[in-house]
């Protein structure tokens, strides 16, 4: 048979057979008197068992030794072991891939955005596009320095913030925050300090909660302050400085 029946039996394409023959996993054949090459059936028996090899994961290069008989069944044994445990954690990657995907999917996040914090973006009524940068920058960081356990303490306050007598102020105030410039007035500021007061008084017990739980730690804290300082204006951090019981605008926590 020559070399396009002999792919087409085996159910591969001409080109695999001749890549079977340059990397010397099939050998050459012997050819007819126009030079064309002419299979018979322990070839086709070859290039099945190569493939049947491939199917499994077996790289190409390791076929000859089992065709052979050059690697003995321990040997064999061992070389599926680790195809095994490599095909494992390749399952592993795939599964936490296709979990992150769906996380992001039910919380309608973008793909860069956290998805064990989306509900952030949802309850604050806005798609993750639609968050101010510095709001965004915020959250993704905070994806990152805090632990599994935290993430999860962290939503399950923002879910008690899903209350008609609390999360409509919260997003009144929040959106003054957003909209509070370089040049807001103090008349503006103190306004604003007020108003995220009377919401935060009616978060005590949670508020108090989630302090004691979550605990960055000092790189974490350093890196959330320093980013605040470079994404908020002066007024915004003086807002948060007042909040947290410091007058030193320069202050966020």
């Amino acid at each position: 048979m020559r070399t396009a029946e002999l792919a087409r039996l085996a159910g591969v394409t001409v080109r695999t057979v001749r890549h079977y023959h340059q990397i010397g996993i099939l050998a050459e054949p012997r050819r007819q008197e126009n030079g064309h090459r002419s299979y018979d059936m322990h070839d086709l028996i070859r290039v099945l068992r190569i493939k049947n090899l491939g199917a499994a994961g077996i790289p190409l290069v390791e076929t000859a030794g089992i065709l052979d008989g050059q690697d003995s069944t321990d040997d064999i044994d061992a070389m599926l072991a680790a195809l095994d445990h490599e095909f494992a954690q390749k399952i592993e990657r795939l599964t936490a891939q296709r979990e992150l995907i769906a996380a992001a999917r039910a919380a309608r996040t973008a793909p860069d955005f956290p998805p064990q914090l989306g509900r952030i973006a949802a309850l604050l009524g806005a798609d993750p596009s639609e968050l101010s940068e510095s709001t965004r920058g915020q959250v993704v960081l905070l994806g990152q320095v805090m632990g599994a356990a935290d993430r999860t303490r962290m939503m399950a306050f923002f879910e008690e913030l899903d209350d008609p007598r609390i999360l409509p102020r919260l997003l009144a105030v929040n959106q003054r925050f957003e909209e509070l410039s370089a040049t807001s007035d103090e008349d503006t500021i103190t306004a604003l300090v007020d108003g995220f007061a009377a919401v935060l008084a009616s978060l005590a017990e949670p508020l108090d909660s989630l302090a004691d739980t979550i605990l960055l730690d000092g790189t974490a804290q350093a890196l959330l302050d320093a980013y605040r300082r470079k994404m908020l204006n002066a007024a915004q951090q003086t807002v948060l400085a007042r909040l947290a019981g410091d007058e030193d605008p320069g202050a966020t926590r």
